[in-house]
C-alpha cells in the first residue's frame, strides 16, 4: 500500500483551491498544486518535516523539501514580493537545519500587507505537481494552524 505524504497548515483560517486564486500562475497551477489559505495569524509555521531549502530574501516565501526529495512552497500573499521584506520577519536564523512541521518561521504583519493592498493567502504547493500526484485537499475548511491541510501520494 503506498503511503500519502501529509502537509499540515501554516497558519489556521479558511482554505481553498489554488485554482481559485487571483494570480493566474497560482490559478493555472504553473507552479504546482495545492491548497491556499486566508490567514488569521500572523505566525507561519512549516507545513511538514523537512530541509528548509530556500527562504527568500523578501521572506514571503520558502521552500522545504520532504524526505521524499518533494519540494514543497510556501507562498504569503500575492504581489507581496512588491513589498521588498517589509511587513515580513523571519523567525528561523539558521536555515541550514532541518524544520519539523508546526515550527515557526515567518511573523507577518497583516495589517501592513492588508494596507498596501496585497492580497494575504497564504498558499501551499506541491512544486512542479502534475498528473503523477494524486491529491486529498481539505477545501472551504476553516483549520488551524497544523490541522492537516492536504495530501498527496506519488502515484
Amino acid at each position: 500500500m503506498s503511503k500519502y505524504t501529509e502537509i499540515y497548515a501554516p497558519v489556521g483560517g479558511k482554505t481553498k483551491d489554488v485554482t481559485k486564486l487571483s494570480d493566474p500562475v497560482f490559478a493555472q497551477k504553473m507552479v504546482g498544486d495545492g491548497v491556499a489559505i486566508y490567514p488569521n495569524d500572523s505566525i507561519i509555521k512549516a507545513p511538514c518535516n523537512g530541509i528548509l531549502n530556500h527562504v527568500f530574501g523578501t521572506n514571503h516565501a520558502f521552500t522545504i523539501l520532504t524526505k521524499e526529495n518533494i519540494e514543497i512552497l510556501v507562498h504569503i500573499g500575492i504581489d507581496t514580493v512588491e513589498l521588498d521584506g517589509k511587513g515580513f520577519i523571519r523567525i528561523i536564523e539558521d536555515i541550514s537545519k532541518p524544520v519539523t512541521a508546526g515550527q515557526d518561521l515567518i511573523k507577518i504583519d497583516l495589517d501592513y500587507i492588508r494596507s498596501q493592498g496585497k492580497e494575504l493567502d497564504v498558499i501551499v504547493i506541491v512544486s512542479d505537481s502534475d498528473s503523477s500526484f494524486k491529491f486529498k485537499k481539505k477545501l472551504n475548511k476553516d483549520l488551524n494552524a497544523n490541522d492537516l491541510l492536504f495530501k498527496f501520494l506519488v502515484k
